[in-house]
């Protein structure tokens, strides 16, 4: 019996080390690194055409949600 006990222990310790060495290893999104990077020159040259959305003239009163087939339609080539 001690012996099943020892290879489960074992086990469990093997997976769990192979788990922290991935995890350790793999890739970092941007929002976990701790580099700064500086915003896109083709953003800030953007911001202009929506800098006065809130004046914009409204097309419905309510919010509603878009099937996302007509959204993708609606989106820029």
């Amino acid at each position: 019996m001690k012996r099943i006990n020892s290879i489960k222990i074992a086990v469990v310790t093997v997976v769990a080390a192979i788990g922290l060495i991935g995890f350790a290893w793999a890739p970092k999104s941007e929002m976990q690194t701790v580099k700064t990077i500086k915003t896109p020159a083709k953003i800030i040259k953007g911001k202009d055409k929506v800098a006065g959305y809130k004046s914009w003239t409204k097309v419905s009163k309510s919010n509603f949600v878009m099937d996302s087939v007509v959204s993708t339609a609606c989106a820029a080539a």
